[in-house]
């Protein structure tokens, strides 16, 4: 079994365990860096937390025992708890210490980032009022540190970043580490794309700084020195190396910027969430910057990386930049209060195809997987192209075949027909394409898919419908026509609000999505004024026939007036006559003669 289907089956159990109790169990292992309870999204609160920290003792020294109570004020319950010490300065990622007296029936100490119980978790959703706990110092001096410590009430209640100071008995010079720094700008020459060093942009169109996204990449040796940015203010960015276009199984590396708040983050996506990761000063020449409406982040990394196994927290795995790896560039926002990274709400852009990090090439991607990217185009050719063929010609182009036959029916007539039927067939299969890619119903595009099923409806009943057509001396025929062309134009109409609808789905990123709507828009405008035209066209051609009609009429009244009664005769049977007369290219004839013509 891979490691990506074993990472499947391990989500599936941990969302229905979830969807049953959240996690009662306990925090999970991805939260060791952040503390931020991941509740479905759910926010923590901003109020001051109705619970008190006491800390016995007001500094420490090394290998001391400080003891903490935490309790709720006014006898206030709380079912869940974190804790974890870090430093003040230096690296501030590390866990310090270790907890080595907690109330086993309610808390456990868990091992993260490759220490020993350095953090404090509940591990069932008893209800308590408070509990007493030991942390004991590192046995080397670490200088000032904080007490982290989150509390959750219930499942949607909870406080994050509640701080207590405990600092250094003693004045200790920090131990140095690579610092974040930000920058008022980070230059990036686009013009050097695809010579001096490797490039990502997106959208396809792009070629610099018109992109919305993307990240400039330079091989340095051991190591690989990257440029990504993104079009948003704050929030985070994060490049993802992967061996394959999907989520789960990543390597990433996150850059975040909030209330002049910055980090850059190293992590792990086992399925679809983010494990933060340790740094352990891997990460050199980090910098953040906001510019011109975009976030942008410098950083260079070791060709190989690390990340814990979060089913066996002794195990990692590796991911190395002599490799090719397909990338991922995600953004989106970060959780109130804290530099915990968010599910991203629009798509990640992955390349089209595995980076050659030793490379200068330009690469692009797209955000669409390609089974949606075809659903797409399917209905994009059935519905722009071929319906609109259908349409136009049963409504305006039947004079110009005139009575030409095809296969036992008009050539117009077949045309129409095998124009709708081919837009049927590919409505059809486009329909069950994105049904099995999504296995079924997504409330994520909720309105499009209702219009969608809809569609497919009235799709598959105007096709049958048209084999069920009346004779042309049929009473039924002319409220069969008026029904054929008023659910064809419903169709046509549902295929163009199911367009935009899909275009507006909150998952395609914005600029994919203006696009889309952009082109729909000319789509409509060009077949509203497509329509017009030939109408305005049928509407004059019967009008002047009509004209002509009259003319001839009133002429031969004038004729008829100026005769006698034996002239008018005469004349009549004259005109009649000529009226009878059909043009031949090689002699005008009458009908009595017809027989004779061979």
């Amino acid at each position: 079994m891979s490691r990506k289907e074993c990472l499947l089956k391990l989500y599936g159990i941990i969302c229905c365990y979830q969807s049953v109790s959240g996690f009662a169990a306990g925090p999970p292992f991805s939260t060791c860096l952040t503390l931020f309870p991941k509740h479905h999204g759910l926010e923590a609160q901003t109020t001051e937390p109705p619970y008190t920290i006491d800390i016995q003792e007001n500094d420490y020294i090394p290998g001391q025992d400080i003891h903490m109570t935490v309790g709720g004020k006014n006898g206030r319950n709380f079912m869940g708890l974190q804790i974890a010490v870090h430093r003040d300065k230096g690296d501030t990622e590390e866990l310090m210490g270790e907890f080595t007296s907690f109330p086993s029936e309610k808390l456990t100490a868990m091992n993260c980032i490759d220490g020993k119980k350095n953090m404090i978790g509940h591990k069932n959703n008893d209800i308590v009022t408070e509990v007493n706990i030991t942390w004991k110092a590192p046995a080397v001096n670490q200088g000032n540190l904080t007490i982290f410590i989150s509390i959750v009430e219930s499942f949607d209640i909870f406080w994050i970043n509640i701080l207590k100071p405990l600092p250094s008995q003693v004045d200790i010079p920090v131990v140095p580490v690579k610092q974040i720094s930000k920058h008022e700008n980070i230059n990036v020459d686009f013009e050097e794309c695809g010579k001096s060093f490797g490039c990502i942009l997106y959208p396809s169109y792009c070629t610099g700084d018109n992109c919305y996204a993307g990240t400039t990449f330079r091989d340095e040796g051991n190591r690989t020195r990257f440029k990504a940015f993104v079009g948003i203010n704050e929030g985070y960015i994060s490049l993802g190396f992967s061996d394959d276009r999907l989520m789960g199984d990543d390597h990433t590396i996150s850059c975040t910027f909030k209330d002049n708040h910055y980090t850059v983050q190293h992590g792990y996506n086992p399925l679809y969430f983010n494990y933060r990761q340790y740094k352990k000063n891997e990460i050199h020449d980090m910098t953040v910057s906001v510019q011109d409406g975009k976030l942008y982040c410098e950083f260079t990394r070791p060709k190989y990386m690390s990340v814990v196994n979060m089913m066996k927290p002794t195990e990692r795995f590796g991911f190395d930049l002599k490799n090719d790896y397909y990338v991922m560039i995600a953004w989106g926002y970060l959780h109130r209060g804290s530099p915990a990274i968010t599910h991203h709400i629009e798509l990640p852009v992955t390349t089209d195809s595995k980076v050659n990090f030793k490379s200068t090439s330009i690469y692009r991607g797209s955000a669409l997987p390609s089974v949606t990217q075809v659903h797409a185009l399917l209905m994009i050719v059935a519905w722009i192209l071929f319906t609109g063929l259908a349409t136009i010609i049963a409504r305006y182009f039947k004079s110009s075949f005139g009575e030409k036959m095809a296969f036992g029916a008009k050539i117009w007539f077949q045309t129409h027909r095998a124009a709708a039927v081919i837009s049927a067939v590919i409505t059809a299969i486009s329909f069950i394409i994105i049904f099995v890619k999504v296995d079924g119903f997504t409330e994520v595009a909720e309105a499009h898919a209702y219009v969608g099923i809809v569609l497919m409806s009235v799709t598959t009943l105007q096709v049958f419908g048209g084999l069920l057509r009346p004779g042309p001396d049929s009473k039924m025929r002319p409220l069969f026509n008026y029904g054929h062309w008023l659910m064809g134009k419903t169709a046509h109409i549902l295929a163009a609000v199911s367009i935009f609808l899909a275009f507006t789905i909150e998952l395609i990123p914005k600029t994919q999505s203006t696009f889309g709507v952009v082109i729909a828009s000319i789509w409509v405008v060009c077949q509203v004024l497509w329509e017009l035209f030939y109408e305005m066209r049928r509407r004059r051609r019967e009008s002047q026939e009509k004209k002509e009609k009259t003319t001839l009429q009133k002429a031969d009244m004038i004729l008829l007036s100026r005769t006698t009664t034996l002239e008018r005769a005469v004349l009549q049977n004259s005109v009649q006559s000529k009226r009878s007369s059909i043009w031949c290219p090689f002699r005008l004839y009458k009908k009595d003669d017809e027989k004779k013509w061979h």
